[in-house]
């Protein structure tokens, strides 16, 4: 064996000669795969030797979903009936899992910039490391939504099944984790913390369709009365909050009873935005008493039908989330 080795080193430096070049080797997807699955033990051996953060990250998301259950409350007539409040339990509750979300998954990247730029520089497979690290971490994300979403269904008693509550925030916690990887790739690893809970939270909270509501920025829009509501609705439709709280509410108010809860219900529509067209009705109010979802309101947006159906506006509003 070391006869044939230094037989192979002579022949070696002998064709390495003036003129002479080496090869480059291609790599063929199989090689991709291999590294695809090297990274994922990879990266998993690394989530196991740091399990004990995550059980932190868990704690923080149930002290955070209790703390949320005990402000909010179980869901009553009154509190379905009121725009504000309605809206904004919803807002509050994911804001506090976006933020979360997004502060535990800095890690994922942030930790290992160094050795991703050494072995990026060596032609190993940049998608493959991206790969096998967002497969790994939604396993993690479905688990953290789950320990938040039991207790703050338990607490809250929506209407909607929790199956459909589960899933709307799944998509939460899918679109949050992606602002945390992103963000962790330019952000200071000393203020990556700090700084991400803060765009998470003004970004969720002041462009969310809710402060101001979707409406009053239509309403502008089509008005001529603000310069710059175009350029704050263009920052809501990338907004996960925005989609999100829109799920939850109009998901609620279909499944509600039919009744008081539905007159009050449409209302909420119009004075929000959600499940509304962007086109002003400047007629006289046509109420519709068999069906208050097609009310349309002088000087309020058209109703959007098509948004207004059971189960609809979960599979509406769910895929910018998991674009974005």
């Amino acid at each position: 064996y070391d006869k044939q080795k230094r037989v192979s080193a002579v022949s070696l430096a002998n064709s390495s000669g003036e003129g002479s070049k080496l090869v480059p080797r291609v790599f063929g997807w199989d090689h991709k795969f291999a590294q695809l699955c090297m990274f994922s033990v990879r990266y998993i051996q690394k989530r196991d030797r740091g399990k004990v953060d995550w059980y932190m990250d868990c704690a923080l998301l149930i002290v955070g979903a209790a703390v949320m259950g005990v402000i909010v409350g179980p869901t009553t007539k009154d509190s379905m009936v009121d725009t504000g409040p309605l809206l904004l339990n919803h807002l509050m509750i994911v804001l506090v899992f976006g933020t979360l979300s997004t502060i535990s998954s800095l890690a994922t990247f942030s930790q290992s910039k160094l050795m991703f730029w050494r072995e990026s520089s060596q032609d190993v497979s940049i998608f493959s490391i991206w790969l096998s690290r967002n497969v790994t971490d939604l396993v993690f994300v479905l688990l953290q939504t789950l320990a938040f979403v039991g207790i703050v269904y338990d607490m809250t008693k929506p209407l909607m099944p929790i199956k459909i509550y589960y899933y709307i925030y799944v998509a939460v916690g899918f679109s949050n984790s992606g602002m945390g990887y992103f963000l962790s790739t330019f952000i200071p690893r000393r203020n990556l913390t700090l700084y991400s809970a803060l765009i998470s939270i003004l970004v969720g909270a002041f462009f969310s369709g809710t402060l101001p509501y979707l409406f009053e920025l239509h309403e502008a829009i089509i008005k001529g009365t603000d310069n710059i509501a175009a350029v704050k609705l263009a920052i809501t439709e990338i907004s996960y909050t925005r989609w999100a709280v829109e799920s939850l509410v109009v998901t609620e108010i279909m499944l509600a009873p039919p009744g008081i809860i539905s007159t009050y219900g449409a209302g909420t529509f119009e004075q929000s935005g959600f499940a509304c067209l962007p086109k002003l009705y400047t007629n006289e109010t046509d109420d519709s008493y068999s069906n208050p979802f097609a009310r349309t309101t002088k000087d309020f947006l058209y109703p959007d039908m098509d948004a207004r159906q059971i189960g609809q506006p979960l599979l509406r509003n769910l895929w910018p989330l998991f674009w974005i």
